[in-house]
C-alpha cells in the first residue's frame, strides 16, 4: 500500500476481533460494499479440532461435525458454494415463507397471552426469543417438544462466532448433533408447513446435494438465525420503548412497521457484529487497493452509520430514504435468511403494537453483554397488566 492505507480504511494490529496480526478496518459503507461484491472476498476458513486418541463416539461426532463445518455455504470449495448458497436462499425464500405467515401470526399472539397469572412479562424470554425460535424450527419440521433440546445444541455452536470465548470440540460435537437431530426429521413425513427441509432434502433425491452437504446448510441456518434476529427484534422493541410518539404513529397506521424494521435493522443490534473476510486477491475499493491476502473487518456498527452514505447517520429515522443499511451485507454475501429475519421481526412488531396500546413507565430494560459483541438487550419487563385483551 503505497502512502498508507486507503481513505476510510485503518490498519490496526492485534485487532482482537479479527484474530489476526494485521487487518484492514472498513468504516467506509461504499468500500464495503465494494468488498461484499467481490469475487475475491472469501469468508475465513475453520481449523478442525484436534482430536483425541481414544477414537471412540464422541471423537467421531467431532470429526462429522467438523466436516459439516467445512460444507457450510461459504467452504473452500468454489465450484460448490453457489449451489449450496442457492439451497440455503431458496430454503429461506419467499416462496417457502409465504405459508408460514399465518402461523407466524398466530404464534406471536399466543406467545402474549401466554403470561398467565405472572404479574409480568419479559418480552424477550416470553415472547421474542421463542417466536425467532419457532419460525424456523417449523420450517425445518421439527416437533415443538423438541425444539428446547435442539435450540440448546445450536447454542453450543456459538464457540463459531469470531471472538468467542467457547471454542474447543464442544461445537463440532453439537454441530453433529443437531445435524443427526436433522436427519431423523427427514427420515420421515414432513409437516405441510416443513418447506425449508422439503426444499433442502429435495436437493439430495435430485443430485444436486449430498446429504451432508444439505444437513450442513440446515445447521448454519438454525446457527445464524439463532442470534441476530433475536437480537434485532429486542432491540427495536427496546428502542421503541423509549420512543412513545413512534409507537403511537406505528398504532395509528402513519408510520409503517416496514420503516421500523429497517432502521432498526440499520442502527442495531445486532448491527455490532463484525465481518470478517480474507482477501483471495486485490480488491479494489473506491477509497483504493486491498492487497491480497489482507485480513478485512467489516464492523457494521461504524458503516451503518457512515454520514456519508447516511444522512444524520445516527438518528432514529424510519421514514429514511436513500441506500440500503448492511445489516443484511451485500452483494454475493447477502444474508440468505433475510427474508425470514424481516417477516419475524415485522410480525412481533405488529403484534405487540395490537396488545399493547402504550409503553407503561415501569417497563424495565436490561442488557447484558452480546454474543455477537456489544451489548444486547437481555430483558423487556413489562406489566402483564399492560396487554390488552385480544
Amino acid at each position: 500500500m503505497n502512502g498508507g492505507p486507503p481513505k476510510g480504511m485503518a490498519p490496526v494490529r492485534e485487532d482482537a476481533r479479527a484474530g489476526a496480526e494485521a487487518a484492514w478496518v472498513i468504516s467506509s459503507c461504499a468500500d464495503a460494499r465494494a468488498i461484499l461484491v467481490s469475487a475475491a472476498a472469501r469468508v475465513p476458513s475453520d481449523s478442525p479440532p484436534p482430536l483425541g486418541a481414544g477414537g471412540g463416539a464422541a471423537d467421531a461426532l467431532v470429526e462429522r461435525g467438523a466436516r459439516l463445518r467445512g460444507l457450510w455455504m461459504w467452504g473452500c470449495e468454489a465450484d460448490r458454494r453457489p449451489i449450496r448458497r442457492k439451497a440455503g436462499a431458496s430454503a429461506l425464500g419467499p416462496g417457502a415463507l409465504e405459508p408460514l405467515l399465518p402461523y407466524l401470526e398466530s404464534r406471536a399472539a399466543g406467545l402474549l397471552e401466554a403470561g398467565g397469572p405472572a404479574p409480568e412479562i419479559d418480552l424477550v424470554a416470553g415472547f421474542a426469543r421463542p417466536l425467532v425460535r419457532d419460525a424456523l424450527m417449523e420450517l425445518l419440521g421439527i416437533a415443538p417438544e423438541a425444539r428446547a433440546s435442539l435450540d440448546a445444541q445450536v447454542g453450543a455452536m456459538a464457540g463459531f462466532i469470531p471472538g468467542a470465548q467457547s471454542g474447543g470440540t464442544a461445537r463440532y460435537f453439537a454441530l453433529a448433533a443437531t445435524a443427526r437431530a436433522l436427519e431423523g426429521v427427514w427420515a420421515k413425513p414432513l409437516p405441510p408447513l416443513a418447506a425449508a427441509s422439503r426444499l433442502l432434502r429435495g436437493t439430495v433425491e435430485t443430485g444436486e446435494l449430498s446429504l451432508d452437504e444439505a444437513l450442513a446448510q440446515a445447521t448454519l441456518l438454525l446457527f445464524g438465525n439463532s442470534y441476530t434476529t433475536l437480537d434485532a427484534l429486542a432491540g427495536l422493541l427496546a428502542r421503541l420503548a423509549e420512543e412513545p410518539s413512534l409507537w403511537q404513529a406505528a398504532r395509528s397506521g402513519a408510520l409503517p412497521v416496514a420503516g421500523l424494521v429497517e432502521e432498526g435493522l440499520r442502527l442495531g443490534p445486532p448491527a455490532h457484529l463484525v465481518l470478517l473476510r480474507d482477501a483471495a486477491g486485490p480488491i479494489e475499493c473506491p477509497g483504493g487497493l486491498i492487497p491480497a491476502g489482507a485480513r478485512i473487518v467489516l464492523p457494521l456498527d461504524r458503516l451503518n452509520r457512515d454520514p456519508a452514505c447516511f444522512e444524520r447517520a445516527d438518528a432514529f429515522e424510519p421514514d429514511r430514504s436513500g441506500p440500503p443499511h448492511l445489516a443484511f451485507g451485500a452483494g454475493r454475501h447477502m444474508c440468505v435468511g433475510l427474508h425470514l429475519a424481516r417477516a419475524v421481526i415485522r410480525t412481533g412488531v405488529e403484534a405487540l403494537l395490537h396488545r399493547l396500546p402504550e409503553w407503561p413507565a415501569e417497563t424495565r430494560v436490561s442488557l447484558a453483554p452480546g454474543i455477537l459483541g456489544g451489548e444486547s438487550v437481555a430483558g423487556i419487563a413489562v406489566p402483564a397488566g399492560a396487554l390488552q385483551p385480544c
